[in-house]
């Protein structure tokens, strides 16, 4: 018997459906690749397989995968920002130099 879940609903990350690979690591990249189809009912219900709800389902797929895209590159993105030093608003009031 399948328990149900509270949360199960608020997981819209299942509907992202990665491949998995049978032996973990043998296929590096299959994991990026999603599929979105009727597996894809349990967190978005019929928007995966409904044509008239295709369009909102893909957006939120479109979504999560760009989510996850940025977590991946969190770091670099955060490491750019903190190198960043155009002191653009010299000469402003605004402006608040280092140090």
């Amino acid at each position: 018997m399948i328990e149900s879940s509270a949360d199960l609903g608020l997981r819209r990350d299942l509907a992202l459906l990665a491949l998995p690979a049978r032996a973990p690591g043998s296929l590096p990249g299959l994991d990026r690749i999603h599929l979105f189809n009727h597996g894809a009912q349990v967190s978005h219900g019929t928007l995966a397989s409904d044509i008239p709800g295709t369009s909102v389902g893909a957006g939120r797929l479109a979504d999560a995968i760009s989510q996850a895209f940025f977590r991946e590159d969190q770091a670099d993105i955060r490491a750019a920002l903190d190198r960043f030093d155009e002191p653009e608003l010299a000469g402003t009031p605004f402006f608040v130099p280092r140090g």
